[in-house]
């Protein structure tokens, strides 16, 4: 299986995030599967580490990846996701942790990437209101 060098980097930080949401590392790890899921399902490794009060971990998906870095004290999240799945909806991963770590504000950035005419911003946003109605999964 030949794999594309063409993908998508969203990049995202949160800010405004409710503290107990980024310190708990199971429910970190919980929403990483959980976006994992939504951008291609098949995982083939993850490792995640409590540092302090916060968490860093990342699943590696067969062509992508998503990562976080949390620090509860700041109420700040960062978040990474790569993939080369075209039809991955990028929204619907974003809500994901949204949804969970309830921010007031995120900054979001897409990059197309592995493209012969080098990387390309294709979406930016700076310090967006994030409106969010709390969902139970």
């Amino acid at each position: 299986m030949q794999l594309s060098t063409k993908g998508v980097h969203l990049l995202a930080e949160f800010w405004g995030c409710a503290p107990p949401a980024l310190s708990d590392d199971k429910r970190v790890r919980e929403l990483i599967h959980k976006a994992a899921e939504r951008v291609s399902g098949s995982i083939v490794s993850e490792q995640f580490v409590k540092l302090g009060p916060g968490v860093s971990g990342v699943v590696m998906i067969a062509d992508s990846h998503v990562s976080i870095h949390t620090w509860p004290e700041e109420r700040y999240a960062s978040l990474d996701v790569y993939t080369c799945r075209a039809e991955t909806d990028l929204d619907e991963v974003l809500s994901v942790f949204e949804q969970a770590l309830s921010p007031n504000f995120k900054s979001v950035m897409v990059v197309r990437r592995g493209y012969s005419s080098g990387l390309s911003v294709t979406r930016a946003v700076r310090m967006e209101k994030v409106n969010v109605s709390v969902v139970d999964d």
